[in-house]
């Protein structure tokens, strides 16, 4: 579903920018004792305000398809109920599958 992948799209991003960058032939011992410098600190921060962005997108991402299977349960409740009543139904159905077949 196109859901499912926009938000493994955006988990992918996210843990590509908080995986660490190896800063060439030093060791490990001497990336934890070294003070970052101002290029570096710079590049941390855009990082940090980047996986906030995609935090954030995520999260609204994640309410949005929330609301839109609240939404389509409604839909097929009122549809079922209108049924029962015996009302006609066949349009409602058709732009259902219209609607369903786009999300």
């Amino acid at each position: 579903m196109v859901q499912s992948s926009i938000l493994l799209l955006f988990l992918s991003l996210l843990l590509m920018l908080t995986t660490p960058v190896s800063a060439g032939s030093k060791s490990p011992q001497a990336e934890k004792t070294a003070t970052p410098t101002a290029q570096e600190q710079e590049r941390i921060a855009a990082i940090d305000r980047v996986r906030i962005l995609l935090t954030t997108m995520l999260d609204r991402m994640e309410r949005l398809l929330d609301q839109l299977d609240s939404f389509q349960k409604r839909l097929a409740s009122r549809r079922d109920t209108i049924e029962k009543a015996g009302g006609n139904i066949t349009n409602a159905d058709s732009l259902l599958a219209i609607a369903e077949e786009k999300l």
